[in-house]
């Protein structure tokens, strides 16, 4: 066809590609540092503009550049809240007038996390055993552990093998202040204990230590709260339960007792002074702080139990005995 070849065809159209870019301005991208997101200018008729991004926590969007003309600022991105939530995309920035600037949005507030990364509702609860494992929640600098212990005999769990156990179905634990099903308790059985005392006596207990042993023993400020309230049951009816709470003056390792083959004045706990009987069935139990006692034999002058000394809390029995524990929580002053 015609006398033009191929050739002249393809230079032809690269000619008239480059008028168009001509006509746009320059060629070159836009180049801009991620970390603020702030639009460079429009070079021509026709620049677009730079979305503005949220700041943290709800913070206003930084500053984009417009372009030139009436391109719209894109909607800024989510703030991050301070406990894991994600904010809401904040709203479009307005029309950009030739050469000015368009803002992102706002970014939305984080919402609340969850779990561990949240910020805890309740700090005056324990442990509520629905993590199956030794941990107590760690809160407000309470990083212990449940733990076992005993004169003789037997206990399960080992202290090194600490488990919780499933509630069975036909005898559930309803718990107002949980949000979701309560399928775990702490579960210790105690057999072998017999009625001969050895040098320490006859007991076996499940306790809390308020923190982490490293490798001694350490107190807790508990003086915001006024005694401890649980839930229990047993096996066996009226099964006197002792509730003690080790303090740092009477706890080995911690205070100033003495724990020798000369001189042992450590372990004279303050406890209930009244046992806790527990009942077949599940019950809800208080045990104040003002109302507990030492035993009399060890380290003594102490006017009264000291909360912001508390070391642990120990369920303690003086007889063989199943026993069910669970969603142990502080007793805040102001209630």
């Amino acid at each position: 066809m015609g006398g033009v070849s191929n050739a002249a065809r393809v230079r032809s159209r690269i000619a008239a590609f480059a008028l168009v870019l001509g006509a746009l301005g320059t060629g070159s991208c836009l180049v801009y540092d991620p970390s603020d997101l702030t639009g460079q200018p429009g070079g021509g008729n026709g620049g677009s503009s730079m979305s503005g991004r949220g700041g943290t926590g709800g913070g206003t969007g930084l500053t984009g550049s417009g372009g030139g003309g009436t391109t719209n600022g894109g909607a800024g991105l989510g703030g991050t809240g301070a406990d894991s939530g994600n904010g809401s995309a904040g709203s479009t920035g307005g029309d950009g007038g030739d050469g000015g600037e368009v803002t992102g949005g706002t970014g939305g507030t984080g919402g609340a996390g969850s779990g561990g990364g949240g910020t805890p509702t309740r700090p005056e609860l324990i442990d509520d055993c629905e993590d199956n494992n030794q941990n107590i929640r760690q809160v407000d600098g309470r990083n212990g552990l449940w733990f076992t212990d005993k004169s003789k005999g037997t206990v399960v769990p080992a202290a090194g093998a600490i488990r919780m156990a499933d509630i069975p179905s036909g005898e559930p634990l309803e718990i107002p202040e949980m949000t979701s099903a309560n399928v775990r308790a702490f579960r210790f059985t105690v057999t072998g204990l017999g009625t001969e005392p050895t040098a320490d006596g006859i007991y076996a207990l499940a306790g809390i230590d308020m923190r982490a042993r490293t490798p001694n023993k350490h107190a807790y400020d508990a003086s915001a709260y006024k005694g401890v309230r649980f839930y229990a049951k047993a096996t066996e009816a009226m099964l006197p339960l002792s509730v003690q709470f080790p303090i740092a003056a009477t706890e080995e390792g911690v205070g100033d007792c003495v724990s020798g083959a000369a001189v042992n004045d450590c372990y004279d706990h303050f406890h209930s002074i009244d046992p806790v009987p527990l009942a077949t069935t599940w019950a809800r139990y208080e045990v104040l702080f003002a109302d507990t006692a030492q035993y009399g034999w060890g380290m003594n002058g102490i006017d009264a139990m000291t909360p912001d000394q508390l070391v642990s809390i120990h369920f303690r029995v003086n007889e063989n005995a199943d026993v069910w524990i669970d969603h142990v929580e502080f007793i805040p002053v102001a209630e």
